[in-house]
């Protein structure tokens, strides 16, 4: 089993179930090389050439292809790949590390964010993201003291960002570095709102971020700047607020309206939260790829009984 991106991981996992002579079962987690182009950041075509080779013949060879979107398997159904070859595998998350978190008011003094308004992106800043969106916003709402939107994390969009706020002058954007895995939830739990962005591309419109369900789970209203199938999951389960990707003043006016309004903040947080641990439980996605391994399996079987007869 091999999982994407990058494209040679996939090649690994082919070569290694020939070797072992088992069944090669390939998890898409992200479109190569449709997101490298779409970004800009692929323009060779010889090279764009051979990596379509590649990933058509990882689809073909696969017993089974686990996708993590919808958008993603209908990119696949497109290439006519058998949909029954396809499973829908969403992310999940570690429920337990959402269970046990300390206290907020601890979190919130640790990190200075007492008596602030916190509005959280928690990820990676790289071009993908977008998060020129958040300087923008932190401009709109420079005269209201309370507020501050920060960004934890790092990236190679970072240094740049951090130089877009000190050339405006802006003293309610903090950036934040790097934490471990474990601690995510509990300054996640620490915010008051969360925020999601991604650029505004086609291909993201499939796109289902991990930090959408960890936000969720963290009980804290969520703010989608992301087009198509993250927007849809934030208002079925009724957890935040979905905005157009890269507008900074309707993300500044979904920040004052959850700013001024605690109960909707509470509300949203609390439908989010519930959401996550009834659809989302690690455990259970786990058991569903099982399932689809054993029934690989039992298919071989068969299939041997077949030709012993």
């Amino acid at each position: 089993m091999a999982s994407s991106p990058h494209l040679i991981t996939g090649i690994s996992g082919y070569l290694l179930s020939t070797i072992k002579r088992s069944h090669f079962v390939f998890e898409v987690r992200d479109l190569w090389p449709e997101t490298l182009i779409v970004l800009g950041g692929l323009k060779n075509k010889p090279l764009i050439w051979l990596l379509e080779k590649v990933e058509r013949f990882l689809y073909d060879k696969a017993r089974r292809i686990i996708v993590l979107t919808k958008g993603i398997e209908e990119k696949i159904l497109q290439k006519k790949i058998p949909p029954e070859k396809i499973s829908f595998i969403p992310n999940g998350i570690d429920l337990e590390s959402f269970v046990e978190i300390e206290g907020r008011e601890v979190t919130r003094e640790r990190y200075n964010f007492t008596d602030k308004f916190i509005c959280m992106y928690a990820g990676a800043h790289g071009q993908a993201n977008a998060l020129d969106v958040i300087i923008q916003t932190a401009k709109i709402l420079r005269n209201y003291p309370e507020i501050f939107l920060v960004l934890l994390g790092d990236g190679p969009e970072k240094d740049r960002l951090m130089d877009l706020a000190r050339k405006a002058n802006l003293t309610n954007v903090i950036f934040k570095n790097p934490v471990s895995k474990k601690k995510i939830p509990d300054l996640l739990a620490s915010s008051d709102v969360t925020i999601a962005t991604l650029a505004k591309v086609e291909l993201f419109k499939g796109a289902r971020p991990n930090k959408l369900f960890d936000y969720m789970a963290s009980g804290r209203p969520l703010i989608c700047a992301i087009w198509g199938e993250a927007s849809r999951v934030v208002e079925e389960a009724e957890a935040g607020i979905c905005v157009e990707p890269e507008n900074p003043q309707a993300m500044a006016e979904a920040i004052l309206r959850l700013y001024n309004n605690p109960e909707l903040r509470k509300r949203l947080g609390q439908n989010g939260r519930r959401y996550i641990f009834s659809n989302c439980s690690r455990e259970v996605l786990a058991s569903q790829i099982e399932n689809i391994l054993k029934c690989l399996i039992l298919q071989s079987k068969e299939k041997e009984g077949l030709n012993e007869r």
